[in-house]
């Protein structure tokens, strides 16, 4: 029987950088570093559709706190973390839930999921780097 994976692709909308919070985002001192960690933020809640969460067990849910994110991140200060997350809730791109995770809101506008077979999956990555070869050449 043939295994099927799911795999997520992070939808930038053509628009993204001039969406008016964005766009506020980036004129703030330090908004570049926003933005990349809203980014970041996206792509590391792929598989738990925009939960800032981490599950422990089965019904423990441990809220990600702005040092977990700094460590996840590796390239900002806790400062920056800190203030992000601060604007990212006024902003409301993101709130809290009752048991104090944040979530992502309108996580669908950027992350989609699409089913695939491993077969059809290398037979897809094998096509692509067979492409990408015959480019080189």
């Amino acid at each position: 029987m043939e295994k099927e994976r799911k795999n997520y692709f992070i939808k930038l909308p053509t628009d993204f950088f001039k969406e008016d919070k964005i766009d506020w985002l980036l004129s703030q001192p330090e908004g570049c570093e926003y933005v990349i960690i809203f980014q970041m933020l996206v792509t590391g809640t792929a598989n738990s559709h925009g939960l800032l969460a981490q599950k422990i067990g089965e019904t423990k849910i441990m809220p990600f706190t702005a040092e977990k994110i700094r460590r996840d991140t590796a390239y900002f200060s806790l400062e920056t973390i800190e203030k992000a997350l601060e604007l990212y809730r006024e902003l409301e791109l993101i709130s809290i839930r009752e048991d104090g995770a944040m979530e992502l809101n309108n996580y669908d506008r950027y992350v989609g999921a699409v089913k695939v077979s491993t077969d059809d999956y290398r037979k897809a990555n094998a096509e692509r780097q067979k492409r990408q070869r015959k480019e080189k050449s």
